[in-house]
């Protein structure tokens, strides 16, 4: 009979010469490639278990990190909603400085008038008492 060819997948392909009546260290060939490749998937299985893992732990501390996230924008709208209200009383206060402002421009004059009131009467009191 004719050489027949057998393959088995492996990192290298490797075509094994196989006659109609195989010897032993074509088996021992096929033997090793087996147990290489048993090897190869053992190794991509563990690789792969490694891999899930660090996919958990990431997705873990991917939590985290969006708890904080959260926490991080709550105090961040709670900041500016106290600006804001700040503001508001800031300007609150503004106005109520002006009012108070304009109070005392008016009491200023109120005051001026009457101090030339009571100059007028304290003028002509003095006139009286000279005549």
């Amino acid at each position: 009979m004719g050489t027949a060819y057998f393959s088995v997948y492996c990192p290298h392909s490797l075509f094994i010469p196989m006659d109609s009546t195989p010897d032993n260290e074509t088996f021992q060939i096929l033997e090793e490639k087996i147990q290489q490749t048993v090897a190869l998937v053992q190794t991509l299985r563990e690789q792969n278990a490694n891999l899930t893992a660090q996919l958990k732990t990431i997705a873990a501390s991917a939590g985290v990190t969006s708890k904080q996230k959260e926490d991080f924008e709550a105090a961040l709208a709670k900041a500016h909603k106290q600006t804001e209200q700040a503001k508001t009383e800031a300007e609150q206060a503004r106005g109520e400085a002006k009012k108070l402002q304009k109070d005392v421009d008016q009491l200023q004059t109120e005051r001026k008038q009457v101090r030339s009131r009571v100059e007028k009467i304290l003028n002509q009191i003095d006139q009286l008492a000279g005549q």
